[in-house]
């Protein structure tokens, strides 16, 4: 038998987080370790039980979905945020990839693409919603979206090096017609 992938639902609408854990429970590989309704909540949450993947909303009290992932980022870099939003615009992606988020929901995304996106983020993989489409693969090719991390680490980095890199960050894009999966290495 293999193992659950274990989720933190963060999201201030209790019937939405009470809904989405019920969802995903109908999932044999899928485990909801908790609930949070603010963002301060959701990080505590997430460094206590370290969870697989925290399922964030963008607009929460408290702390909003980027801040806690940036913090979640940066104290628990292995954890895996997928955001789930109703935002559907290119403000909201670029933030999302700013963040460091692993992937962009809609709220109007089936039960099996919420879960298809679990699974996606969980083994590495960036899911951003089919509808999103082409823009996202515009924000990670921008130079200011990219993670905070890598823009370091190209200060100081050789002509050589800088070419490797790039041509590393072309081939980690895979795409169908039915979804975007960036695969990170």
């Amino acid at each position: 038998m293999s193992t659950k992938i274990t989720v933190l639902i963060a999201d201030d609408h209790t019937i939405l987080r009470r809904g989405l854990a019920s969802l995903l429970s109908l999932s044999e590989n899928i485990e909801v370790v908790g609930e949070a309704g603010d963002g301060r909540t959701a990080v505590a949450m997430a460094l206590e039980l370290e969870p697989d993947v925290v399922l964030m909303d963008l607009s929460m009290p408290v702390l909003n979905g980027l801040e806690a992932t940036g913090q979640l980022k940066r104290d628990a870099p292995g954890i895996k945020v997928l955001i789930l939003s109703a935002h559907d615009n290119d403000e909201y992606v670029a933030q999302v990839v700013r963040s460091g988020a692993n992937g962009y929901v809609l709220k109007n995304t089936s039960p099996d693409e919420l879960n298809q996106a679990i699974r996606a983020v969980h083994s590495g993989q960036a899911f951003f919603s089919p509808s999103l489409g082409d823009r996202r693969q515009a924000f990670y090719q921008h130079p200011h979206c990219r993670h905070p991390h890598e823009q370091h680490h190209e200060e100081a980095e050789s002509p050589r090096r800088r070419k490797s890199r790039h041509l590393r960050n072309q081939e980690r894009h895979c795409y169908s017609p039915s979804l975007i999966i960036c695969h990170f290495h």
